[in-house]
């Protein structure tokens, strides 16, 4: 019984770490094709669960300028690793 506990632990392990990379694949992705006009988030700086979300109104790689829809200042450069998907 231990053995099939261990083996259940083990291919959670594994799923998670597999879902893991995926997400991490899909926000790198969604970073290297960040264009003027989109829509993004950002976590709020010892907030948690604070999240902005803003425009892109110019971008100079690795930064964004992003007009912010909840923050003031209402516009900030932004680096682009900081940056995921902005909810729906």
């Amino acid at each position: 019984q231990r053995a099939d506990q261990a083996a259940l632990q083990q291919e959670a392990f594994r799923k998670q770490q597999i879902q893991r990379q995926a997400d991490d694949e899909a926000l790198s992705a969604f970073r290297a094709r960040v264009k003027l006009g989109d829509r993004v988030a950002m976590s709020c700086k010892g907030f948690r669960g604070c999240q902005l979300i803003g425009m892109v109104v110019e971008m100079k790689q690795p930064l964004a300028y992003i007009q912010w829809e909840n923050a003031t200042p209402a516009m900030q450069w932004v680096r682009l690793d900081k940056l995921f998907p902005s909810p729906q």
